[in-house]
């Protein structure tokens, strides 16, 4: 796993430092790219990563709705529906674990 993610990636590991997402930036102060990989074969560092990402995004927007999909029951169509604008606003999250 690279220490530093590239634009728009995140490895367990970087997300473990946190203030990865911008290198400029503090621990506090970090922006979540709008796509965020997490990939490797250790599950433990990558919910860590995870849950990181997930943190600096509630950190933006404490209203942050989390959607969870699983890879194997994904049907045609499922993340434009939840990707597409709400009427009542708010940010989302969408998790697609089992890539």
């Amino acid at each position: 796993m690279n220490a530093k993610p590239s634009r728009g990636r995140a490895s367990a590991e970087a997300a473990s430092d946190f203030g990865t997402f911008d290198d400029d930036s503090g621990p506090g102060d970090a922006e979540v790219p709008p796509l965020v990989l997490v990939s490797g074969p250790e599950r433990v560092l990558a919910e860590r990563a995870i849950d990181a990402t997930l943190e600096a995004c509630r950190a933006a927007d404490p209203e942050v709705e989390v959607i969870r999909l699983e890879a194997a029951a994904y049907e045609s169509g499922l993340i434009a529906r939840h990707a597409s604008p709400s009427l009542f606003g708010g940010g989302r999250v969408i998790v697609v674990r089992g890539l």
